[in-house]
């Protein structure tokens, strides 16, 4: 990636359109998803802010394009599967091949383990060489596959699940994941999210050591 691309917290009312182009022909054209109708920007500017409530979304940004996007959601709606998420990428296709999906999770897995999250998963439809390969390389392994549980382009399609433990250990009463708005709410939260992310502008909290 040049220097001149970075990544940073996604702005739905910025972004949702970009994001909605990047995405559509991942819905139409493959099975990298299973929606069949690609969402406009409206919809997508509300799943982004949704997202945003709770966990991160992320794009890669080059000059002023958006290149990509990252973001973690709820594993399940349940109670106690609160602790656990799962992760989604995509690049835009003239950018793949360059690393950003790496670039995207490198930032975003610190942001999951601050919050307090204990793991990660992520699903892939094969053959994905290219996706297996990037969650391969940041940590996550085989845990299942859902045998042809999807149905799209004239076929049956199964779905192979990946995961990884975002700590070294479960926690035998873990503490309440932090969600992203609150984690933001203070100095040390803001300047820890913004490891891994573009530099922003001076912080005047962050200089005032207010938490």
């Amino acid at each position: 990636m040049s220097s001149q691309t970075g990544v940073r917290l996604a702005d739905p009312d910025q972004d949702a359109p970009a994001v909605a182009a990047i995405y559509a022909p991942h819905v139409m054209a493959s099975v990298a998803s299973f929606e069949l109708e690609p969402p406009d920007a409206s919809e997508m500017a509300g799943r982004m802010r949704k997202t945003l409530a709770w966990t991160p979304w992320l794009v890669a940004v080059s000059d002023t394009t958006v290149i990509g996007y990252a973001y973690a959601a709820r594993h399940r709606e349940r109670p106690g599967y609160r602790w656990a998420v799962d992760l989604s990428v995509y690049v835009a296709e003239s950018r793949q091949g360059e690393g950003i999906g790496r670039r995207l999770y490198d930032a975003l897995l610190p942001i999951l383990r601050l919050q307090g999250f204990q793991h990660a998963y992520a699903g892939i439809t094969p053959p994905n060489p290219a996706s297996f390969a990037l969650h391969a390389a940041v940590g996550m392994t085989p845990v299942g596959t859902f045998d042809r549980v999807g149905y799209k382009l004239g076929a049956w399609w199964s779905v192979s699940w990946l995961g990884v433990q975002l700590f070294d250990a479960l926690p035998d009463s873990p503490a309440e994941p932090t969600s992203l708005p609150e984690l933001l709410t203070t100095a040390s939260g803001r300047a820890a999210v913004r490891v891994g992310l573009d530099p922003g502008p001076p912080d005047p909290d962050a200089r005032a050591g207010n938490a």
